[in-house]
């Protein structure tokens, strides 16, 4: 399969937005989201290999009472659970929330471990929601996290089953939903105002980013001539992002 020689998931250019699904889920140009809504939960399932019937309950709602406002996102938890959708990338990712003592559940793509598939760049047959097995996060205490369970896929529809089988009742999954992202151009629309820089309408930033743990180097940006600083002057173009270069812009 032919792909870019990006080592992992976040060896190219994140573009960010000024906008969050929810809590600190931040609104990324170069992925689509999808919220856990939009896929199957069953409450009752077999895991890959048995015929042994498992019975357990998914639960819904808006957000953990234990976090601050801003941090909450809507989530599917449970212990023993199944949850199943078709993601359309080369990357997935699933958005989940962390807190000690929680539980774990197997991730099968298109049927089979993320593991056996051949040539993917980083892999995890497992996602874990136990905050004690997670160091080095940028915030402590309970916090969603985003898991790259497989980078490098072939850039078409696949299937992610997510199975929880934990024993204790207090072991919770939860998903908050899956990002998914593509080796190619992504294409985004936005609809605003034409208005006067001092207004509030102009509020869509963008922020790119260039990170990771091998920078690309020499990147540089066209910037198309209705986008402007937030004073209404012209961006200078092509704009030279470099290496770690944050550069945030108003569409206006």
């Amino acid at each position: 399969m032919a792909r870019p020689p990006f080592p992992t998931a976040n060896d190219y250019l994140q573009i960010l937005t000024d906008d969050y699904y929810a809590g600190l889920n931040q609104s990324n140009m170069r992925e689509t989201w999808q919220p856990n809504t939009a896929a199957t939960t069953y409450n009752s399932f077999t895991m890959p290999g048995s015929s042994t019937t498992i019975n357990g309950a998914w639960t819904f709602d808006s957000g953990d009472l234990s976090l601050p406002t801003n941090q909450r996102e809507p989530r599917a938890f449970c212990y023993k659970g199944k949850i199943s959708t078709t993601l359309t990338g080369s990357t997935v990712i699933i958005r989940v929330e962390l807190n000690s003592s929680w539980g774990t559940a197997s991730v099968y793509i298109d049927g089979v471990k993320p593991s056996t598939i051949s040539g993917l760049a980083s892999y995890k047959d497992t996602i874990d929601c136990n905050l004690d097995n997670h160091t080095g996060l940028p915030i402590s205490g309970v916090q969603y996290y985003d898991i790259v369970v497989a980078d490098g896929l072939a850039n078409t529809a696949h299937t992610i089953d997510i199975y929880a089988n934990n024993s204790n009742s207090q072991a919770f999954v939860v998903i908050a939903g899956y990002k998914v992202r593509a080796y190619q151009q992504v294409n985004n629309n936005f609809s605003g105002w034409i208005a006067d820089a001092t207004t509030g309408l102009n509020r869509k930033t963008l922020t790119f980013k260039n990170y990771s743990s091998n920078p690309v180097a020499a990147v540089s940006l066209t910037i198309p001539s209705n986008v402007v600083n937030q004073d209404g002057s012209a961006i200078s173009s092509p704009v030279n992002v470099g290496t770690h270069l944050v550069l945030p812009i108003v569409c206006r």
